[in-house]
């Protein structure tokens, strides 16, 4: 069965981990992916050397992901040396060393990934976390719980409040990613692959800005035509936008806070209410329209 162009990102079946600072992952590393996990250490400032060999890679493949963590400006040198491991997924984490030169490196980066058919997440990226599988491929301590929810932002700051709050109140993720205005791969591609996701019920979209709006709408309707998804935006979208988003979004300007107000009493984020209205005179069939309402 063929698989999503970002299947390497989220469900890898080869890891590099590279990187100059302890990285989570690498004293955490889940059984069933360590016999195919490769770990390059360096020191800081100190110019890594990429095995002739990775693990769970047969010859003339590709690697499926890289997961690394080195100073800002090493980052091209760092990417043009990975060029001979093709890998199809990268994260870029954040460093604690600070860019002096922030869209020479971003720009560096999506080149880079466009011309080798990358998936990138970064440079400066939260990361991602899979707490099903055990993969925490992010900076954060704690790996998230289990769950059937996706939360999906555009800030680090955003997702680690969030997982704060929802290790107290007991709330589970099948996915966490945090996808800033710097990554390659676009909002629209993860909303895609989380519409198609088996681990996936429900979807939470934390979102600042759009960017590509035709995109963004058009992921986002085949998203929400298969999985509730609760979109909150620190401003309302234009009114456009707003008549264009399919009716069973729920569109929440509430500043990313989150309160007690969204505490979970079933496996869902909220309560589906179906109710059918009536057909108007353009339309050949009556529109049941699923509106969500927060428990």
């Amino acid at each position: 069965m063929p698989r999503h162009a970002l299947a390497p990102l989220f469900d890898p079946r080869s890891l590099l981990i590279l990187g100059d600072r302890p990285i989570p992952l690498a004293d955490a590393i889940p059984p069933g992916i360590a016999p195919r996990t490769t770990r390059v250490d360096c020191l800081p400032g100190e110019q890594f050397v990429l095995p002739p060999v990775l693990n769970g890679v047969a010859p003339g493949s590709r690697l499926d992901l890289a997961l690394i963590c080195m100073p800002p400006q090493t980052l091209p040198d760092t990417l043009r040396t990975l060029s001979a491991a093709r890998p199809r997924a990268v994260i870029l984490l954040a460093h604690d060393v600070v860019d002096a030169h922030p869209d020479e490196t971003r720009e560096a980066c999506r080149a880079w990934a466009m011309e080798h058919g990358c998936a990138m997440v970064g440079p400066n990226a939260f990361g991602v976390q899979r707490p099903h599988a055990g993969l925490n491929l992010s900076q954060h301590p704690l790996l998230a719980r289990s769950g059937r929810v996706a939360l999906v932002a555009q800030f680090r700051s955003i997702v680690a409040s969030v997982m704060d709050w929802a290790d107290d109140v007991h709330v589970g993720f099948s996915t966490v990613v945090a996808l800033s205005n710097e990554s390659v791969s676009r909002l629209s591609d993860v909303l895609d692959f989380l519409a198609t996701d088996p681990r996936t019920d429900s979807i939470v979209l934390c979102l600042e800005e759009i960017g590509f709006a035709r995109e963004f709408i058009s992921a986002l309707r085949a998203a929400a035509s298969v999985k509730p998804v609760i979109v909150a935006a620190r401003t309302i979208p234009p009114m456009p936008m707003r008549h264009s988003m399919p009716r069973c979004v729920v569109r929440v300007p509430c500043g990313f806070a989150i309160s007690s107000r969204f505490s979970v009493r079933s496996r869902y984020w909220a309560t589906p209410v179906v109710r059918r209205e009536t057909a108007s005179p353009c339309s050949r069939t009556a529109m049941v329209r699923r509106s969500w309402r927060l428990t």
